[in-house]
């Protein structure tokens, strides 16, 4: 991508992952050095468009024929014209994933996050846990459920349990298990 010349092509979704449009963009300041928390969101990324009204927080970016997805934090119409958008987003992190559902497979993106202990037991007191994995999903290219399997990073994985805590509208994550490493790979 050229700095801001509105030559590249990509697919605008909403957070359910409806394609709502195939606006040209262009990225005009990408930092990727910076400091980032693990997980999905990575590196602020400035972004130019044609204004639409359908530049929204949590909507996504997917560059097409290409790997990089951004997700959309807020979109300003500098001028007032409804000409340009400017777009302040953060690009998406993780692994290439293939999620086998009862309706067959799902093709998205997960960030296998570090072992984590559960915090508090049942009557709030801290108890002695065996730390578990967590992992987090996009919701507008997938939506985690319990039992469903993923190969990511070489390895078959198995959702175990949401973590409604650790979630946010647009970022489900869930408490995984390791299955077995792929022996495709």
């Amino acid at each position: 991508m050229r700095a801001g010349r509105l030559t590249t092509a990509a697919t605008l979704s909403d957070t359910e992952g409806k394609v709502l449009a195939t606006p040209l963009i262009g990225v005009t300041a990408d930092q990727p050095n910076g400091p980032t928390e693990p997980g999905l969101i990575g590196h602020s990324v400035a972004i130019r468009a044609r204004w639409s009204p359908d530049f929204k927080n949590g909507h996504s970016l997917a560059v097409v024929n290409g790997d990089e997805v951004y997700i959309i934090n807020s979109a300003a119409n500098p001028d007032g014209k409804k000409q340009d958008s400017l777009i302040n987003a953060n690009a998406l992190r993780g692994h290439a994933c293939t999620v086998t559902t009862t309706s067959g497979e799902v093709e998205t993106r997960v960030a296998l996050l570090g072992y984590i202990p559960e915090a508090e037991g049942e009557q709030g007191y801290l108890e002695a846990t065996e730390p578990r994995r967590q992992a987090e999903f996009f919701n507008a290219h997938y939506f985690p459920k319990v039992n469903h399997e993923f190969t990511a990073a070489g390895s078959l994985w198995r959702i175990e349990q949401l973590d409604p805590e650790r979630s946010t509208g647009v970022l489900t994550r869930c408490w995984i298990s390791f299955l077995q490493h792929d022996p495709s790979n």
